[in-house]
């Protein structure tokens, strides 16, 4: 969905934005995620170069941190005593 909003600038422009739906965040986010760790920027810096809300980014990087944790803890092998 695209919509136009008012800029803040004083003499009134409008900007074009794309609204994403949570689904194409949570795509975009998963690029995004190791582009940052490669990059030898700060969160804020990557955010602002990218033009991302820090709050965002951070949402996202704690979401895909804890699928990440809890994968890796599923899949440790249990001892079994057979009977």
């Amino acid at each position: 969905m695209r919509i136009m909003i008012a800029d803040n600038a004083e003499n009134g422009d409008l900007c074009d934005r794309t609204l994403m739906s949570p689904s194409q965040n949570k795509s975009a986010m998963q690029d995004h995620i190791p582009q940052w760790q490669a990059s030898s920027l700060t969160q804020i810096e990557y955010c602002k170069a990218h033009d991302i809300k820090p709050h965002i980014f951070s949402y996202y990087k704690k979401q895909f941190s804890s699928a990440t944790s809890s994968v890796k803890q599923s899949s440790q092998l249990v001892p079994v005593k057979l009977v």
